[in-house]
């Protein structure tokens, strides 16, 4: 008789535990999908059939402005622009590495706030010619 009482002691001690630990976990978010801002470029992407006219992607809600970095093909930036919106015509100095064969990359960071900081980063997003165009 009394094994049985030190069980339901057990039982109730563990169930006790469970409660006080459920109870200390915080609370689960607002959303179940919580939306975390990113960037996502669109154009160029990969392998292109010609010199772009645009850099564009997709503008990032409560973003303020947008910076436009083109990187060389060891991710050194050699261009740098801002921007209000979700596009910036392609830079004529990006167009003539393009033309001579080298693959680039650029990176778009969203920016808020005064002094602006960055809200979201792209990853370097690859691109280069099919065919260069020559010297």
């Amino acid at each position: 008789m009394a094994r049985r009482w030190y069980f339901l002691l057990i039982l109730l001690l563990l169930a006790a535990g469970a409660v006080f630990f459920l109870a200390r976990r915080p609370p689960a978010p607002a959303s179940p999908v919580a939306e975390v801002p990113f960037v996502l470029p669109i154009s160029p992407v990969g392998i292109v059939p010609e010199i772009p006219e645009e850099i564009v992607w997709r503008e990032v809600p409560g973003a303020s402005g947008y910076e436009v970095e083109i990187l060389d093909g060891r991710l050194e930036s050699f261009w740098k622009r801002s921007t209000k919106t979700g596009r910036l015509p392609f830079p004529e100095e990006a167009a003539g590495r393009l033309r001579a064969g080298e693959a680039l990359h650029y990176r778009i960071r969203a920016k808020r706030g005064f002094p602006p900081k960055d809200l979201a980063v792209s990853e370097p997003v690859f691109f280069q010619l099919s065919q260069p165009v020559g010297p």
